[in-house]
């Protein structure tokens, strides 16, 4: 069964299921996995787009209600669909896009300083990361504000 030469097949005692992997490697420096497929020990299809889980309804005009394979030779037009409609990797991200994943981690910093509460030195860096945060914020707000000047002017 041919399922494109980008697929690859993961498969291991230790998990339950098996796994398969479209990897993305021509314009990074590193592989990618771009989009991926698990089918359980009860043959329930379960499909990811980069590492976000895709509505398991998406398949049910291949699978049904059930999302279960009946046979084998439903996975070429899985895999097939799934390259054709997972998200495009090669696209750079933007200054707000790193800006946002950045403000993520500041917020996941701070909400692990307050359940740390073993170390005296977290109401200063809950302070300084706050602060940080809120700089970013303002950096995003003062961008979009010369957006909108730069395009009053033209």
């Amino acid at each position: 069964m041919e399922l494109g030469s980008d697929w690859i097949l993961v498969s291991t005692c230790k998990y339950d299921y098996v796994l398969f992997v479209n990897i993305e490697s021509s314009n990074s420096c590193c592989p990618i996995i771009r989009c991926s497929l698990k089918v359980l020990n009860d043959l329930t299809v379960e499909c990811f787009d980069s590492n976000q889980r895709r509505d398991s309804s998406e398949l049910t005009w291949l699978l049904g209600e059930s999302n279960r394979l009946t046979r084998w030779s439903q996975l070429p037009n899985i895999c097939t669909h799934l390259s054709n409609t997972c998200q495009t990797l090669t696209a750079i991200p933007t200054t707000d896009e790193h800006v946002n994943v950045v403000k993520d981690r500041f917020k996941q910093l701070i909400h692990v300083s307050k359940n740390d509460e073993g170390n005296d030195d977290n109401s200063q860096l809950e302070f300084r990361l706050k602060y940080m945060l809120k700089r970013l914020a303002d950096h995003k707000t003062q961008s979009k504000t010369l957006k909108k000047l730069s395009t009053l002017t033209k």
